[in-house]
């Protein structure tokens, strides 16, 4: 009699076993990836690049939405492969707002209601927080290659005067 729930036992952890099995899912994991030659370094200089935005008078930005003063900046880069297309990928980090616009980090006597906002040189933002709207360039035959946006201030309300700074930080990607 022992015997035979003992076989009784196993042959029900069996079951359930197989059971758990037939419920289980799969799915496949992909892995995409790219080896290059060489990727791109900032141009001797271009390792920080300053943008000083034009003095804007408090009363041009009340209106949400509003931009002023947008001041065009460059990238340089050199020993890129020849054969790539590249672009700045804005990170997100702290400095970005949910709107995807750089927050006014400056902590002295900050301007309120104010953004600073990234373009590309056709003047579609950035949208930093989804990695929308990048615009890729070519590498010339020496391996450089040049990109360019714009900052400007953005109102997200009725702007008070005081200094604005943004700080935004990019990776170099590859097409």
């Amino acid at each position: 009699m022992k015997l035979s729930h003992i076989a009784g036992l196993l042959a029900g952890i069996g079951i359930m076993a197989g059971a758990q099995v037939a419920v289980a899912s799969s799915g496949v994991v992909n892995v995409h990836g790219k080896v290059v030659d060489t990727t791109c370094a900032p141009s001797t200089g271009f390792d920080e690049v300053d943008v000083d935005l034009d003095d804007v008078f408090a009363s041009a930005l009340q209106a949400s939405g509003t931009t002023a003063s947008p001041k065009a900046f460059t990238i340089k880069l050199s020993q890129c492969d020849a054969t790539a297309k590249v672009y700045a990928n804005f990170e997100t980090t702290t400095n970005v707002n949910a709107a995807g616009r750089l927050k006014n980090i400056d902590t002295a006597d900050p301007a309120t209601n104010v953004d600073v906002v990234l373009t590309n040189m056709d003047d579609s933002q950035i949208d930093i927080q989804n990695q929308s709207s990048p615009v890729s360039v070519l590498v010339d035959a020496s391996g450089n290659a040049t990109l360019q946006y714009k900052a400007a201030y953005y109102s997200t309300g009725s702007a008070t005067k005081g200094a604005v700074e943004a700080q935004a930080t990019y990776l170099l990607a590859y097409e």
